[in-house]
């Protein structure tokens, strides 16, 4: 086998050095598809899920899971002309109507669907939208996604899509967001936030689970705050926090002025956290 050239050698020495050290950095990166999904998030929303079907598709622990997802989202998305199989990833904001869907979607079939359902074609803000007035209904495909919705919702995400044209901010715009998920690891289930009850001082947090043995899941969350003088007295209530959403072995540490919090979480309790499509 020949060698490869001192430069090439160099060079690729050169980004995986880059891809640790530099926040945000996509080099290697596991959590892209996540952060095209919060592109389309609005800076003001509090908090965003993403779940990535793909993973619990292929891993044979998590087929219960899987299957209680199928069963409730197959029958709305087959409404829209989406086979379920071809979903790679939905994602919900709270307190908004929309659902982000991603994957190997056909828009011929998923239009030809909307024509049947009574939906108009029409275009905002440069981008396709099919729109139902009498259900106050949106569907719209940004940057190959699928967001569906009420109309001010799906508005509103078209807007920071845009973001260049309208100089609305996306969550992913905010420095603090991007500060904590470049601290997270990929999983199946990712939450990212600005605001939580847990403690003002927190500027932004997230949490992904991950896989674990044949019937647990692993979590860690990344809280950030304004400083380090705030996180002791914030400790006691992310612990009782995770406690009562059903984590156990939950352990704090901190790291300059973030959080972190690891800890175990059954398979049939994390099941419940699944999004519901309605």
């Amino acid at each position: 086998m020949k060698n490869k050239p001192v430069w090439l050698m160099l060079t690729t020495l050169i980004l995986m050095v880059l891809a640790i050290t530099i926040p945000g950095c996509t080099w290697f990166d596991t959590q892209t598809a996540t952060k095209t999904l919060i592109q389309a998030v609005p800076e003001s929303s509090s908090a965003f899920e993403d779940w990535d079907i793909d993973k619990l598709r292929n891993d044979k622990d998590l087929g219960a899971v899987y299957r209680k997802w199928r069963d409730d989202w197959s029958a709305w998305l087959e409404d829209l002309g989406i086979y379920y199989g071809d979903v790679k990833q939905v994602a919900r904001i709270d307190g908004s109507t929309v659902r982000i869907i991603s994957g190997d979607l056909n828009t011929d079939d998923i239009t030809a669907k909307l024509a049947e359902l009574e939906y108009k074609e029409g275009t905002n803000k440069g981008q396709e939208r099919w729109e139902n007035a009498s259900l106050d209904q949106w569907v719209a495909f940004p940057a190959g996604l699928l967001l569906a919705g009420k109309k001010n919702d799906v508005e509103a995400c078209l807007t920071v899509v845009n973001r260049e044209e309208t100089q609305i901010d996306s969550m992913w715009d905010n420095s603090r967001v991007q500060s904590v998920v470049g601290r997270l690891p990929a999983g199946v289930r990712t939450r990212i936030g600005t605001k939580t009850e847990l403690n003002d001082a927190i500027t932004a947090w997230g949490c992904v689970w991950q896989s674990g043995d044949q019937s647990t899941l692993r979590l860690k969350a990344v809280y950030r705050f304004d400083g380090t003088w705030a996180i002791d007295d914030a400790k006691e209530a992310i612990q009782n926090y995770w406690q009562a959403q059903n984590h156990y072995k939950v352990h704090l540490s901190e790291s300059g002025q973030y959080l972190e919090v690891t800890g175990v979480i059954d398979i049939d309790d994390f099941q419940e956290l699944l999004p519901k499509v309605s």
